[in-house]
């Protein structure tokens, strides 16, 4: 039997391909729900890990990303690697020596994200400064008979 952390890992690594390559075309998640005729939040789903694909799905993604559907998806002893070492956390979740008392699901969490293959974290893009509504300078407190 398949252990069901495989296949959460399996769902997890897929979509993080997909988001990757689709990220690398510049296209976004409404292109490529229109392209493989699924929608919008199926993708977001897929590429978050919490919805998996259906081989048809697969091979629709795989056509509109330009790649073997296999490209898609992990090998068996990649699955297996990354689930062995995020069952490494709690060994190595430690406060100042001691056992940590964290619960399992940040526990779980903590271990996605250290055997996450992505690439390196872009900085943030720069927002405008958000606009001022009503008056232009602001008013002065209640109450002090300044107004």
């Amino acid at each position: 039997m398949i252990d069901d952390s495989l296949i959460r890992r399996l769902y997890l690594e897929m979509g993080a391909r997909v988001r990757q390559r689709r990220e690398t075309l510049k296209k976004t998640q409404d292109e490529l729900a229109g392209d493989v005729g699924i929608s919008r939040s199926s993708i977001a789903n897929i590429e978050r890990g919490q919805q998996h694909a259906p081989v048809h799905v697969l091979l629709g993604l795989a056509e509109a990303l330009d790649v073997d559907m296999a490209a898609l998806l992990p090998t068996h002893a990649e699955l297996v690697a990354l689930v062995d070492a995020s069952r490494d956390v709690p060994k190595l979740v430690n406060i100042a020596g001691e056992s940590s008392q964290l619960p399992p699901d940040v526990v779980q969490f903590l271990g996605t994200l250290l055997t996450q293959h992505h690439e390196p974290a872009r900085a943030p893009a720069a927002r405008p400064p958000a606009r001022r509504r009503g008056r232009a300078s602001p008013r002065s407190p209640r109450g002090t008979g300044e107004e």
